[in-house]
């Protein structure tokens, strides 16, 4: 049994702001190594082979390695946190953490947003390999908070399926991307939108209906994985000795 076991009323799971102080410290040392790996071989004799050997283990393997040996990144290990198997305690094998990895790394901040309404707290890298990030040992011994478990079903009403909760938020996000890309389209000129060269003004109004947008599909996102979105409204739960 993990040290780390997690049950409801625990408070042991990260915070947001732990993890994103993590995944940016990780960032930082990602591209520090790289930098680093660049002057050395950039002037070395070492094959082409090699030099491909050392961008990938550095780029796509280090932290992958180190989450499957260790059970946590470097960032991790600095914040006082753990990523395990959700339900079993374990470290992810070398092929989930890698997996977990590369979806982190192309979805960057879209990401985390499910961290905020995800039961167990769980990024979408995470729910892709049951993964579940835990405040370690060390943390809880000094007594650092953590989060509970979040309540997604209120009583008396039963949420739509994850599949169509997830269906019906990709469909209204899109319908967001076409509305404040119409937008964007009609407020600029054809220069700036189509070719990037803006004035001063336009930068602004981009700018804007970017923060728009972010805010509508943060909206999107939380009432739509709560149930509340038409499509995928909860259903209330009828009394069978009513």
């Amino acid at each position: 049994m993990s040290n780390n076991e997690t049950s409801p009323g625990k408070t042991y799971f990260a915070n947001y702001s732990r993890r994103i102080q993590a995944a940016l410290l990780d960032g930082i040392i990602l591209v520090v190594m790289l930098v680093i790996l660049i002057v050395l071989v950039s002037n070395s004799e070492l094959s082409q082979w090699v030099k491909v050997s050392l961008f990938v283990f550095v780029g796509l393997l280090f932290e992958p390695l180190m989450v499957s040996m260790t059970g946590a990144s470097l960032g991790h290990h600095y914040k006082g946190l753990r990523v395990e198997k959700d339900g079993q305690g374990r470290n992810l094998n070398i092929l989930e953490a890698l997996f977990r990895f590369l979806i982190k790394s192309v979805l960057g901040t879209f990401s985390l947003v499910f961290f905020l309404i995800t039961k167990r707290h769980k990024a979408l890298h995470d729910m892709a390999v049951n993964s579940v990030v835990m405040l370690n040992q060390a943390s809880i011994k000094k007594g650092i908070g953590g989060v509970s478990e979040r309540i997604i079903e209120e009583d008396g009403f039963k949420n739509a399926s994850k599949l169509r909760r997830a269906v019906m938020i990709c469909l209204y996000t899109f319908l967001l991307l076409i509305l404040t890309g119409l937008l964007s389209y009609s407020l600029t000129t054809i220069n700036c939108f189509n070719y990037n060269r803006c004035s001063a003004l336009e930068n602004t109004i981009e700018s804007l209906i970017g923060l728009v947008f972010t805010g509508l599909f943060l909206t999107t996102v939380y009432f739509g994985w709560h149930s509340r979105l038409l499509g995928c409204r909860r259903s209330k739960i009828e009394n069978e000795h009513a």
